[in-house]
């Protein structure tokens, strides 16, 4: 089972819970989050870690330690007893873990933009059904991205090797199934697993933490 968690970044984390989980990543993690400019970004950075720690609570691994991350030759965060995948985009964050599947996730929201500017990341196929359709861009960018994501090969793999059809994802031959999400307006989410897999999605209140927070 895919435990899929996600909350809302649109506001500031509470300093109490903010500081609470900052001082729990590693000193590269801590100074990832400090060199951003927008509070936005280091929130949501931040975020991102925070669902990881929860959700590897909630799939019983109550002694998960932020600061053992680690990261792959390619920069995919990783621990040795969990698979996990985090996106972030505008007021929102999202974490996908599992205790045997592994997955890759991505979340962006639907902002107007020039979609001609892709056109070289995808199949000619792909291009036709998009049709300057925003819903059906974003629809193929998320899978795409999400395929990639659980690859954690980066930009090893062209986008034009990687096609989505119907509620699959291709590539070398291989299909690999897509689940995607429409529950929050003005967004789409899509994730790519290595298998059919169920899973739950639940909504986080970051600020909701500062309870537990008080009583440790």
């Amino acid at each position: 089972m895919i435990l899929i968690l996600y909350a809302s970044v649109a506001d500031p984390i509470e300093t109490q819970v903010f500081d609470h989980y900052f001082f729990q990543l590693n000193s590269t993690d801590q100074h990832r989050v400090k060199r951003f400019i927008r509070w936005q970004d280091a929130h949501a950075t931040l975020g991102g870690r925070i669902l990881l720690k929860l959700g590897a609570e909630q799939l019983g691994i109550t002694n998960l330690q932020l600061s053992d991350l680690q990261a792959t030759k390619n920069g995919k965060p990783f621990l040795k007893e969990l698979q996990f995948n985090i996106s972030h985009s505008g007021d929102y964050v999202v974490c996908a873990l599992s205790l045997a599947t592994g997955m890759g996730v991505d979340i962006e929201q639907a902002k107007p933009m020039s979609f001609e500017d892709f056109h070289r990341q995808f199949t000619p196929s792909e291009w036709n059904k998009i049709n300057n359709q925003p819903e059906t861009f974003f629809e193929h960018w998320c899978a795409k991205e999400a395929f990639i994501k659980l690859e954690g090969r980066g930009l090893e793999i062209p986008l034009t090797q990687v096609e989505l059809k119907g509620n699959e994802i291709f590539y070398d031959g291989v299909a690999h199934p897509v689940q995607f999400f429409n529950h929050l307006d003005g967004y789409k989410m899509a994730m790519v697993t290595e298998e059919v897999e169920a899973f739950e999605l639940k909504e986080i209140d970051f600020n909701d933490l500062r309870k537990s927070i008080k009583h440790q």
